[in-house]
């Protein structure tokens, strides 16, 4: 890992793919909304950070102004020539292109999806329970990080035994915090494993994206090759890290907060709010803009071709759109967080992600209704990049 220089001073020099901003961030946000709640850095080429929620949701909203073409402040994808459908697409090509994949998104699609997401969690249990009946667990390792996978592998009709060259591509290209060449290795890499599925579903077509995308047309004409293995690239990016550190953030929670648990035990109602909840607190990505033309913002004049980061994580802790918002407060009532974004980027598989959670959960609660953080072995969290939450969540079971 490449050493970054320390931030002294985050109202003039912020630094949020580095591990000092992931150790700290909720520190971070409170100490630049009291200073200086839209920031400006020198890195990453010229920087501005959003925080407040009024002002994420302007910037989301202006794509003419604000346009998604690589999502990290730290991409640098060229040697690709690859952009990542529909996440860095802009109006007018972006709308067409999302609506081919709202089959695999919608509701109907996220309900037949369920038994599936019910088994893959209780086969993991169940691998859980044979370990000798030991009592150490870790909830991300063993079994947060795997349900993902699984269901990511369905939907892409890829085989599950490719989780751990999966999780290695999203380690690569997602949570590196020094952006090496790594990154740009990672990416062919990937790019080449979902080509060779495109021309394999292009001749034997199944229930999957990649196969969904291979006998798609826009403007009547069929996908390219290209497109279609972008596409695939950034839903397994978006969908494996981002539950897997959401799933891992809510059983961290549960094991450290008995009461909230002995609720959901009790109250199993709650569980599909505390969903949202867990989204809310513990929101795991942020996501960048490209400045398109010269823009008075936030009280802030910024310029054509300065990056703007959004977010998201920080904005679900305004006061001024939350109350108690520094505060998980597991039967909120309103709830309107942006941890899957908003605007015409919102994650398309949000639905998804929301089934996957509360199946975990309920899952993982019915199977171990007592759980806390064993003292003996650390909590590890990510270290930098675009992603931030737990990887490491040792419990004891009992």
């Amino acid at each position: 890992m490449v050493d970054r220089p320390l931030v002294s001073d985050w109202t003039a020099d912020w630094d949020f793919y580095g591990r000092q901003y992931h150790d700290d961030a909720p520190a971070v946000w409170q100490e630049l909304r009291d200073a200086c709640p839209f920031a400006r850095t020198e890195r990453y080429g010229g920087a501005w950070v959003a925080l407040r929620y009024e002002d994420v949701v302007a910037a989301a909203h202006d794509t003419s102004t604000f346009r998604s073409f690589h999502t990290s402040l730290e991409d640098d994808y060229s040697v690709n020539k690859a952009d990542f459908p529909p996440l860095d697409l802009n109006p007018p090509e972006h709308g067409p292109f999302r609506r081919l994949l709202l089959p695999l998104f919608g509701p109907r699609a996220v309900e037949a999806l369920r038994p599936r997401v019910e088994e893959i969690c209780a086969s993991l249990l169940d691998g859980l329970d044979g370990l000798d009946g030991r009592t150490e667990i870790d909830a991300a390792l063993d079994y947060a990080r795997h349900v993902p996978m699984s269901v990511t592998a369905t939907m892409l009709g890829v085989p599950d035994a490719d989780g751990d060259r999966f999780r290695g591509w999203v380690h690569d290209i997602v949570e590196r915090p020094d952006r090496t060449a790594t990154v740009a290795a990672a990416l062919r890499e990937a790019i080449g494993y979902f080509r060779s599925l495109v021309v394999a579903r292009r001749e034997d077509p199944g229930d999957d994206l990649i196969s969904l995308l291979a006998h798609s047309e826009l403007d009547g004409e069929p996908l390219a090759d290209r497109r279609i293995t972008s596409a695939a690239v950034i839903m397994m990016l978006a969908s494996l890290d981002t539950v897997w550190t959401t799933l891992g953030a809510a059983l961290l929670h549960l094991a450290e907060h008995p009461d909230d648990l002995r609720r959901l035990r009790d109250e199993p109602a709650l569980l599909e709010g505390a969903v949202e909840e867990f989204l809310r607190f513990y929101a795991p990505a942020e996501l960048s803009r490209c400045v398109a033309t010269d823009v008075d913002f936030a009280g802030h004049r910024v310029r054509a071709g300065e990056h703007l980061l959004l977010s998201f994580p920080a904005a679900n802790r305004d006061p001024a759109a939350f109350p108690d918002a520094d505060r998980f407060i597991i039967d909120r009532a309103e709830n309107r967080h942006l941890a899957f974004g908003v605007g015409i980027h919102r994650c398309i598989g949000s639905n998804v992600a929301r089934m996957e959670l509360a199946v975990a959960l309920r899952a993982w609660i019915h199977r171990y209704p007592h759980f806390s953080i064993d003292p003996s072995r650390p909590v590890e969290m990510t270290e930098g990049g675009g992603i931030r939450g737990p990887r490491r969540v040792p419990v004891r079971i009992g």
